[in-house]
């Protein structure tokens, strides 16, 4: 299902303050911060998680050393998507990027 790009928007949006807020809550040392269309949180060590806006596929992307996924938005499910197997949550993949980076986990309470 697809979504308008102001949704779109408006749903990047949401997911980066989540993951903003949780993190200064939590009290993670980490460096966290967007550039454009890429949210970066970054360890002491230079250790990386990419989040990165594909506004033309309307798709969220996620690079770290524990791999690459590609997520869209399901408005049914209120949740970003693998597009590779069309169920598990950004969320579970987050919380896998961020642990190879020395990271608890802090959303698994959204997958």
């Amino acid at each position: 299902m697809t979504i308008d790009t102001p949704r779109y928007l408006a749903e990047i949006d949401r997911v980066w303050n989540e993951i903003s807020d949780t993190l200064e809550e939590q009290e993670i040392d980490v460096d966290a911060y967007v550039i454009g269309s890429v949210f970066t949180i970054e360890n002491a060590d230079k250790a990386q998680v990419i989040i990165n806006r594909q506004e033309p596929k309307h798709e969220l992307w996620l690079a770290s050393t524990a791999g690459a996924s590609h997520f869209s938005y399901d408005p049914e499910k209120d949740d970003w998507i693998n597009t590779a197997d069309q169920q598990s949550s950004f969320w579970y993949y987050l919380d896998l990027a961020l642990n190879a980076i020395g990271v608890p986990k802090l959303f698994s309470d959204k997958y």
